[in-house]
């Protein structure tokens, strides 16, 4: 649990309530981040979609299939689809520019406490409340009945977190690299940190290789199937499943148009956009995360966009509810990242 701090009503500032994303050596970026490396990703033209098919979830969609995960030339497989791996990267080179630049993060906003049976209130502003309460009803002669809501409510301040990429972490990454390079450039080089070999057969005694990742096995060509099979499944799946690449995507079924989304919509807040820009630009940031439209067309799958809700009663797009729960779950990708892990879900 973060260590939180408490204010009573009286001594909240105008800082304490302001709205923004982060600060750097203590100053609010309220016109943004200057991000050099960092950049926000447009979803590709329809043609280059198409030849890859729908990547909405990570098991039953093209993401996943045997294109996004091997490399025919180099005979090598990846856990997931390169796409995830690419998004790792990302949410990586983003940490260590927010880092080198002294960031720190809003990873939980202000509000206003009604409960004060909350333990982790100290006494102190428990009692300091209480006193303002009283020289209220002093000052104004209504009764303690009056004062409900705001008036015995306190506050709960923002809690900020530095952003710092744990190096020990990603031995290997040359994280130097990351920071400057793209993700194509990198990859060429450090790709082995995430594959295995695809299942390959021997035709000679001098294809093998004296290597403790690789496991060699014997059958006859007279063998029936079956009996393969369920080799296969007793004893050759235990072993392969005994050790995994050094690095792995944490989640079980990480949605890559999620992620992406996460990303830049946290990105593009952090370069200063509002929330409306970022709905209602000529490109597209917030794509679809379904692969099938609902019928009656009131889903977030309407088009190529994530559907913008609606206030029941107005009308009025409500464009700051869209982007700020990708924001939240941008942050929480980002501080996995700087932790070495990536793939989890944040949990409503």
């Amino acid at each position: 649990m973060p260590n939180y701090k408490y204010k009573t009503k009286t001594r909240v500032t105008d800082v304490d309530t302001a709205r923004y994303l982060c600060r750097i050596d203590g100053e609010i970026m309220e016109k943004g981040v200057p991000l050099v490396y960092s950049r926000e990703v447009t979803l590709a033209p329809w043609k280059r979609r198409e030849k890859r098919g729908p990547i909405y979830s990570s098991e039953d969609s093209a993401h996943n299939k045997a294109s996004a995960r091997r490399n025919e030339k180099t005979g090598r497989t990846l856990e997931k689809g390169i796409h995830l791996y690419r998004l790792w990267f990302r949410f990586l080179k983003l940490g260590l520019e927010l880092e080198a630049m002294n960031v720190e993060m809003v990873v939980e906003n202000e509000t206003w406490v009604k409960d004060h049976t909350n333990p982790d209130i100290p006494q102190s502003v428990l009692d300091q409340s209480e006193k303002e309460r009283r020289e209220e009803f002093e000052r104004t002669g209504k009764t303690a009945g009056h004062f409900t809501g705001r008036y015995s409510q306190i506050f709960r301040c923002k809690v900020h977190k530095k952003i710092k990429v744990k190096r020990s972490a990603y031995k290997g990454w040359d994280l130097d690299k990351v920071l400057t390079q793209s993700f194509d450039e990198w990859w060429v080089d450090h790709s082995y940190l995430f594959e295995g070999h695809m299942p390959k057969i021997l035709s000679s005694k001098d294809e093998w290789v004296d290597n403790p990742d690789f496991i060699y096995v014997r059958f006859d060509r007279t063998a029936q199937v079956r009996d393969v099979r369920e080799f296969l499944r007793t004893h050759l799946s235990k072993e392969i499943k005994s050790k995994r690449a050094t690095f792995t995507i944490s989640g079980k079924n990480p949605r890559v148009n999620t992620i992406q989304n996460n990303y830049n919509a946290l990105v593009l807040l952090l370069r200063g956009w509002t929330p409306k820009d970022i709905c209602t630009a000529d490109k597209i940031y917030l794509r679809r995360t379904d692969e099938v439209e609902p019928l009656d067309g009131k889903g977030r799958t309407q088009g190529d966009r994530l559907t913008i809700p609606r206030d029941r009663k107005t009308g009025k797009e409500l464009y700051s509810t869209l982007v700020s729960r990708q924001r939240e779950q941008g942050i929480f990708h980002l501080l996995e990242v700087c932790e070495g892990r990536f793939g989890m879900v944040l949990k409503s």
